[in-house]
């Protein structure tokens, strides 16, 4: 899956005036990574949406509603994480 597809999979979960951004990565391993994240966990938590997931500064940066921040913490890491190898 591209980041393309990843986008058009969740497509209801992407905020209003996003729809032309949402996962902007297309490094394969971090859509496979999110793409478990978001089918066993985020779509699952009531009002979750995306808006951006792009890399800015050499570091990802994830924006999300209604998701604890120690999560979205975590998700970065990780992303920054496999980016790195």
């Amino acid at each position: 899956m591209n980041n393309k597809e990843f986008n058009e999979k969740y497509v209801n979960y992407i905020e209003d005036g996003f729809e032309s951004q949402g996962l902007m990565i297309s490094d394969g391993r971090v859509i496979d990574f999110l793409d478990e994240i978001f089918g066993e966990v985020l779509i699952h938590i009531p009002g979750f949406k995306y808006s951006q997931i792009k890399v800015k500064f050499n570091s990802s940066r994830i924006y999300v509603d209604n998701v604890p921040v120690t999560m979205t913490y975590w998700m970065e890491k990780s992303v920054n994480t496999i980016l790195e190898k």
